[in-house]
């Protein structure tokens, strides 16, 4: 699986998709840095590559404008807790999915659960 982390995504958790054998291209090292939303959804999908995103905006592209994509990953963890509980906790709940849930649907991640939209 190749996975396109959004610049709102903590870098580390790059290491997570990692280690579960995902190809990780993070925005932080691409000149699409600061790039609007609809710039960087074309990208991943030139790419070929699920979008992780903590931005909900990115539902427009693919409920309301019905653009195909390869899938988008929301990430939606409170902010009060801290980047290597949140990675903990990334890695459990994509533990409990196979890359084929997420390819071409919508999973949305929350601190206790994943939602899968087809």
């Amino acid at each position: 699986m190749k996975v396109v982390l959004d610049e709102d995504i903590p870098c580390s958790f790059g290491e997570v998709f990692e280690k579960l054998g995902s190809l990780v291209i993070d925005i932080h090292d691409t000149p699409l840095r600061g790039f609007p939303d609809e710039e960087i959804f074309r990208f991943a999908q030139r790419e070929q590559a699920i979008l992780v995103t903590s931005d909900k905006d990115f539902l427009i592209f693919v409920s309301v404008l019905k653009y195909r994509h390869q899938g988008l990953v929301i990430i939606r963890f409170p902010s009060r807790l801290s980047i290597a509980i949140r990675k903990q906790q990334l890695h459990k709940l994509l533990l409990q999915i196979s890359p084929e849930d997420i390819t071409g649907n919508i999973a949305v991640i929350r601190s206790s659960d994943i939602r899968i939209k087809k």
